[in-house]
């Protein structure tokens, strides 16, 4: 919040905004959102993101071995129209 209230007000000093949202804020208010802190954000490893990609790549039937294989369920045979096909 540090950084946001000093962002604006180098832009309220260089005119580019007529005035910082953190001058219509209480000085109690103020402190209560100074003192507010966030959870780092959440993102995807290089890695992780090429496993989401491979994934999505493939047909849905390949998908549904996959999960099936991943869960530790027996395999199934998938026909055309998705239904399950006996052994």
């Amino acid at each position: 919040m540090k950084f946001l209230r000093t962002f604006f007000g180098e832009l309220e000093d260089r005119d580019e905004i007529g005035k910082s949202p953190f001058r219509k804020l209480g000085s109690e208010r103020r402190k209560t959102v100074m003192k507010t802190t966030y959870d780092d954000p959440v993102f995807l490893r290089k890695d992780e993101l090429k496993a989401v990609l491979r994934y999505t790549m493939l047909e849905l039937k390949d998908r549904f071995a996959l999960m099936c294989a991943a869960f530790g369920e027996e395999q199934y045979m998938v026909g055309e129209d998705l239904e399950i096909l006996d052994k």
